[in-house]
């Protein structure tokens, strides 16, 4: 369990995620969250296995979740952290 996944934009722009940062996807068992389905034109990903849909634009910006998973990520650095609370209000 746990890791790292990684996303690669159209542009070429990569940005690795840990997966025990992204909710409904912590926890989750590795089979579970390497089945991962891209929605739309790449607008969202889906874990089946784990009920769990984030927004590619959100996790970009440094948003793995709602406002309260996002005060509980202890791991989070304070850059995320204003990110979070501008697109949020």
């Amino acid at each position: 369990m746990g890791g790292t996944i990684w996303l690669t934009t159209s542009s070429g722009v990569q940005r690795s995620f840990d997966v025990d940062l992204l909710q409904g996807v912590a926890g989750g068992s590795d089979s579970a969250i390497a089945n991962v389905e891209i929605i739309g034109d790449g607008e969202a990903l889906h874990w089946p296995e784990l009920d769990a849909d984030l927004l590619v634009h959100s996790l970009m910006q440094g948003i793995y979740g709602t406002k309260k998973w996002m005060d509980s990520c202890g791991g989070r650095n304070e850059a995320d952290r204003q990110r979070f609370r501008a697109a949020t209000g």
